[in-house]
């Protein structure tokens, strides 16, 4: 498990592996996302056992930079080139980036 500023992300063993994301803020939990199927709303138990860990077992969550840390480093150029790879090597992304960017274009 991995804490990216106030985001936790992990690979949590089931069925299968799913990536869990979860989104920290000041009122708790304020977003979570999880690759299985789970879609009875609240919480899954995989997003469940991610919380758990990082509460009960602190010691296997790293800390890392934060995204907008990361990125702040490779300003212009150098972000067109992670997200050409990034496009590259997971094609899947590329829906995920042109809703991002339809829906910024349809609110601004």
């Amino acid at each position: 498990m991995e804490q990216r500023g106030d985001t936790l992300f992990a690979e949590v063993y089931g069925t299968e592996n799913y990536r869990v994301v979860i989104g920290l803020g000041g009122a708790g939990v304020v977003s979570e996302y999880c690759t299985c199927p789970y879609d009875y709303g609240g919480w899954c138990k995989h997003v469940i056992a991610a919380l758990l860990t990082y509460l009960k077992k602190p010691e296997r969550v790293v800390e890392r930079q934060s995204l907008e840390e990361m990125l702040a480093k490779h300003p212009g150029e150098g972000l067109v080139a992670m997200l050409e790879h990034l496009l590259r090597t997971h094609p899947e992304t590329l829906e995920t980036l042109e809703d991002y960017l339809d829906n910024k274009k349809e609110a601004g």
